[in-house]
C-alpha cells in the first residue's frame, strides 16, 4: 500500500501516511523523526492525529489495520 493509498483510505495527510507505514515497516518513533528530519513531538503528535482519524488505539492496532487493508 502506498502512502497515497492510506492518506485517502483514511483521510490522512502525506506525512500522517507515510508514519503510519513507517510503523507498519517496524521503525520506531525515534527512528522515524530522524528518518523525516522533525522531532519525536512532531511525530508522537501526528501520530495521535492518526489515531483520531483511523479509530486505532494503540500502534498495534494501527498497524494491523494498515496490514488488513495492504
Amino acid at each position: 500500500m502506498s502512502a497515497d493509498d492510506l492518506a485517502r483510505a483514511y483521510a490522512l495527510s502525506k506525512a500522517e501516511a507515510e508514519i503510519a507505514l513507517g510503523l507498519a515497516d517496524g521503525l520506531t518513533l525515534l527512528e522515524i523523526s530522524a528518518a523525516r528530519g522533525v522531532t519525536r513531538h512532531t511525530v508522537r503528535s501526528q501520530l495521535k492525529s492518526i489515531f483520531h482519524k483511523t479509530g486505532a488505539r494503540s500502534q498495534t492496532q494501527l498497524v494491523s489495520l494498515i496490514l488488513r487493508r495492504a
